[in-house]
């Protein structure tokens, strides 16, 4: 009988050896996908922050050279009326 038994270890055994193992490789690849999810995530954040920093300084030199034509017509209008032009300002505006 040991040797019954032995050789039902072993084909066990060799059973065993040839049966699939649980594959941690959908867990290594959830871990992959997540970690570019949130690099993906982040990209897109610093992305958001630039173009958001880029539209304020553009808003403000906006604004800033609205302020530097307001200032040119005033000095322009100023410049008609030092001249003799009558009615400066409303040839100046449209």
């Amino acid at each position: 009988m040991p040797q019954a038994r032995n050789s039902q270890s072993r084909s066990a055994g060799a059973e065993r050896a040839l049966r699939p193992q649980a594959n941690p490789q959908p867990f290594v690849t959830e871990q992959r996908h997540l970690a570019s999810e949130l690099q993906a995530e982040n990209l897109l954040q610093q992305v958001h922050d630039n173009f958001q920093a880029l539209a304020d300084k553009l808003t403000l030199r906006m604004e800033d050279m609205g302020e530097h034509i307001d200032d040119l017509e005033k000095h322009v209008n100023g410049l008609l009326t030092q001249a003799g032009v009558q009615n400066a300002s409303e040839e100046l505006t449209p």
